[in-house]
């Protein structure tokens, strides 16, 4: 039965063609959907960790409270001590104090104003991390007054690789400072929230700079297991009470969790992607049970043959149901095909999301460039419910063939 079923996907050319091409269609549209969207959450849960928050973010209490007005004097004391002992802690991977603040730079007799980020740059995921790259120039020296910069900031202030550059920030007490810098190199990040004019300032000169005495704003720390974070909070909460006598709400930790967005619409993500796949699985269905009917109903007088020979109605239902997933089978084999050479590419090239506005975006983690994939399991799992859905659709598309009348329908042929 299945070689006659397979024989008869070539009665009607134009109608298995259609059929064929809406399930391609939607099969690849729902992969390319799929694949893109997953790999762009993947990719913004990635730059979340590595340049916003870490697994866990610490800082003050009260800079959480009026961080909209920058209050550089409630940085964390000992931010040196306190990660070295973070960071001997077994499960975590990476332990980084970064201030991420805005100063103002004195160029041509003005000051501009421009996000400064200090780190310490010889372990810092913002100079020598994953997807960071120095495009110009070298590494600064921490021991130096040297300074490195975004592409951007180059062309802002008309500067170069070499050039000294005066910078102006607030103070821990209220006041102002500036010191001179040489630009020794430019950062280059994927990260498109970090394509602005920037300044990346070693922690120990900024904070000499506002006057922080070895502190940072934040310390964010990193697990081996991110599915621990929450273990870790109240690990390190521990540490911060009894090994350094703080009170319980002098800091606040926090895991990426609660401290960002992009985990806040994980949820939407997720939901979108569901009704993306439902969408079109839908469209092909339909089109599908309308093929499969018309089919039933030129077919009359083969399906009252059939009967006369011996054929009961769920037999001849199955034929017809097994008929409509051949086509369903040919059209999720060419998607998928196509989608392992679409993937193959733009996995290799790149998307550039600029295009899109990506860098526009701040704190949602978007890269400059999206490298979108899907296993060819992951490709098959998709197939499967398509033909799952053709299925169905073609199994209550047949449901009028228990109605024909074999007499009449003989009569009407003939």
């Amino acid at each position: 039965m299945l070689g006659l079923a397979f024989k008869n996907t070539t009665r009607n050319p134009r109608r298995t063609i259609l059929t064929a091409f809406a399930v391609f269609i939607a099969t690849f549209i729902v992969l390319i959907a799929m694949g893109f969207m997953k790999t762009m959450v993947a990719d913004m849960v990635d730059n979340t960790v590595l340049h916003l928050s870490g697994h866990i973010r610490i800082r003050r209490q009260d800079y959480a409270t009026y961080e909209d007005v920058m209050p550089l004097q409630f940085y964390i004391e000992d931010s040196n001590d306190i990660a070295g002992v973070l960071n001997g802690l077994d499960g975590v991977s990476h332990v980084e104090r970064v201030s991420n603040v805005f100063a103002s730079v004195y160029v041509d007799g003005a000051l501009k104003n421009v996000q400064v980020l200090a780190v310490d740059p010889e372990t810092s995921n913002f100079t020598v991390g994953k997807g960071v790259s120095i495009s110009q120039g070298r590494l600064l020296d921490s021991s130096a007054r040297e300074v490195m910069v975004s592409q951007r900031f180059l062309m802002d202030m008309g500067l170069d690789v070499g050039d000294s550059v005066t910078l102006v920030s607030r103070t821990t007490n209220g006041g102002t400072n500036g010191a001179s810098f040489k630009i020794v190199g430019v950062v280059d990040s994927m990260d498109a929230s970090y394509t602005s004019a920037i300044v990346y300032i070693p922690m120990e000169w900024f904070s000499k700079l506002s006057h922080m005495e070895d502190g940072a704003i934040e310390i964010r720390v990193e697990l081996d297991d991110e599915e621990r974070v929450l273990e870790f909070v109240d690990i390190i909460n521990d540490v911060l009470s009894n090994g350094y006598g703080y009170e319980k709400g002098y800091f606040e930790v926090e895991s990426w969790h609660d401290s960002t967005i992009v985990y806040k619409f994980m949820k939407i993500y997720e939901a979108m992607f569901l009704v993306i796949e439902i969408l079109f699985f839908f469209i092909a269905s339909t089109l599908i049970v309308n093929t499969t009917m018309m089919s039933v109903m030129e077919r009359r007088k083969e399906i009252s043959t059939l009967s006369t020979l011996g054929f009961t109605r769920t037999r001849i239902r199955f034929l017809f149901m097994e008929e409509s997933t051949f086509i369903a089978l040919f059209g999720c084999v060419l998607a998928i095909v196509l989608g392992l050479v679409t993937f193959h590419f733009a996995g290799r090239y790149g998307i550039d999301i600029t295009m899109f506005g990506a860098d526009q975006v701040e704190g949602w983690g978007f890269s400059k460039y999206l490298y979108p994939t899907m296993g060819f399991g992951s490709m098959c799992m998709y197939a499967l419910a398509m033909l799952a859905v053709a299925f169905l659709a073609s199994c209550f598309a047949t449901r009028h063939v228990k109605d024909i009348e074999i007499a009449d329908a003989l009569r009407e042929e003939n």
